[in-house]
């Protein structure tokens, strides 16, 4: 079992967010949408991935989920 943290919990988003949650002493990170629609969803450009991929193996963090946030805060899903 690994103790992990949101993203949006920091203070920050990106894949240094990851070095902040391992430092404090997270095991893993739940990723954020990086601002999602408002963003053109930077989490769907491969660079951005490959970013986080780099980071998460250089701190030994584990990658839990995607929280679309931006789906609930637009009203996209209202259920």
């Amino acid at each position: 079992m690994r103790i992990g943290v949101c993203e949006w919990a920091l203070p920050f988003l990106g894949p240094h967010s990851l070095k902040m949650a391992a430092d404090i002493g997270f095991e893993g990170l739940q990723l954020a949408d990086g601002g999602g629609f408002s963003m053109q969803y930077p989490m769907k450009n491969r660079y951005v991935q490959e970013m986080y991929l780099q980071a998460a193996e250089e701190t030994g963090m584990a990658l839990a989920s995607l929280h679309l946030r931006s789906v609930y805060q637009d009203k996209t899903i209202t259920a």
